[in-house]
């Protein structure tokens, strides 16, 4: 086993990684999604308006291709600003 000091990049690098998800974790995933893709189907408009917008979606839709345009910009709670300070 290769001996690696606490804090050095190699080592933050491991412990940044997720496990890995197993098939039934992946499945299970999978059906969630699949549950919130049937009730959005079914949810009045003005809800998944205030939902898409609240996510930072933006949808423009052509009726004359029957195309959808989507934009996605996360809020700021998403953005990649850092939170370590300087080095």
């Amino acid at each position: 086993m290769r001996s690696v000091p606490i804090g050095s990049t190699s080592d933050r690098a491991h412990r940044a990684r997720p496990e890995a998800l197993t098939a039934a974790e992946v499945r299970a995933l999978v059906d969630e999604v699949t549950d919130m893709v049937d009730l959005l189907q079914t949810a009045e408009p003005a809800v998944k308006a205030e939902l898409y917008a609240e996510l930072g979606v933006r949808i423009a839709y052509d009726p004359r291709t029957r195309r959808a345009a989507v934009k996605v910009q996360p809020a700021a709670p998403c953005s990649s600003e850092r939170v370590r300070g300087g080095t």
